[in-house]
């Protein structure tokens, strides 16, 4: 159980909370259980279990985000994520039924990115375009869902903003698969980062920077 807590990686998930954050901005939410409940099931239950799932099916043996030496993967890792999947689901509709959809659609996509039967990770724009849009707008869009209104979606600057937390992480995400370029080529998993090459890696990070940059500076001077 020890190595089941080590690989589902719970301070890694605080690394995706500057997005909920930035939702919040224009949210404005009250401090009540629903607001608590949206992060606990967001950062103490999908992206753990996400984390989880995905070690299991990747097994690794070099470092990963947030474990310089990850251990071996048992079967009580996926039992303890398939619970975890469970009950986010279930306390979703707490919050309301199209939170529930957008943490649903979430946790499926997730597995399909790291299934062995389908391994979306596998394939370099797919995968990163998975990461891409549900890490960041979807996140940013489902608390707006869950803890305000569509209406905010009339707003220019919300939808700039749920783009542009989009692009900051596809900044982030093919820098965290250069130091796996051989753990990945050995898993016959060929990542954005291994087909832009090391130097690509970087230049493409900073275009991506810029153009979130750009978003948000779109989002604050329409706002």
């Amino acid at each position: 159980m020890k190595n089941t807590i080590k690989l589902l990686r719970f301070h890694f998930s605080i690394f995706l909370l500057p997005v909920s954050l930035f939702s919040f901005f224009y949210i404005h939410p009250e401090i009540n259980y629903q607001l608590f409940l949206v992060i606990a099931i967001w950062h103490l239950l999908v992206f753990p279990s996400s984390n989880g799932y995905n070690s299991y099916h990747d097994k690794d043996d070099g470092p990963i985000g947030g474990l310089a030496s990850p251990p071996k993967p048992t079967k009580s890792l996926i039992q303890v994520s398939n619970i975890m999947d469970g009950t986010a689901i279930l306390l979703s509709f707490l919050i309301n039924m199209y939170f529930a959809f957008f943490v649903t659609l979430y946790i499926t996509a997730s597995r399909l990115y790291s299934n062995r039967d389908v391994r979306l990770k596998k394939l370099p724009i797919t995968g990163f375009l998975v990461v891409f849009v549900f890490q960041g707008a979807w996140i940013f869009c489902a608390n707006i869902v869950g803890l305000s209104s569509v209406s905010l979606f009339a707003n220019p600057s919300v939808l700039f903003s749920a783009i542009a937390s989009s692009f900051f992480i596809a900044t982030v995400y093919p820098l965290t698969q250069i130091y796996q370029h051989e753990a990945d080529s050995k898993d016959g998993v060929k990542t954005l980062s291994m087909f832009l090459g090391i130097k690509g890696t970087f230049i493409f990070s900073a275009i991506m920077f810029s153009i979130a940059n750009l978003f948000i500076y779109l989002s604050f001077h329409k706002k």
